[in-house]
């Protein structure tokens, strides 16, 4: 609103998981976003941080994290009881 500059922290305290692909969906709204600070430990950010989500939200080739574009945040969960897609 004021062009200022804004860069949101995902924390890792909370659970990743669901908090950067909802940050994600909200700053792709933003004209003034250009990064998204978040806790980026490979493998522990896809295999224990992300575990409960079907497609974990991993960097591209190009240095940058795509938006997730099924409905809602953007992410499926994995069944609780199955473990299994």
């Amino acid at each position: 609103l004021y062009s200022r500059q804004v860069v949101p922290h995902v924390s890792s305290t909370g659970n990743v998981a669901l908090s950067l692909p909802a940050t994600l969906q909200a700053v792709a709204t933003f004209q003034n976003c250009p990064m998204v600070e978040y806790p980026y430990d490979p493998p522990l950010l896809t295999e224990n941080q992300q575990a409960i989500i079907k497609q974990p939200i991993t960097i591209d080739s190009d240095g940058y994290l795509p938006i997730p574009d099924r409905p809602g945040i953007g992410i499926e969960l994995v069944d609780e009881e199955t473990g299994a897609d």
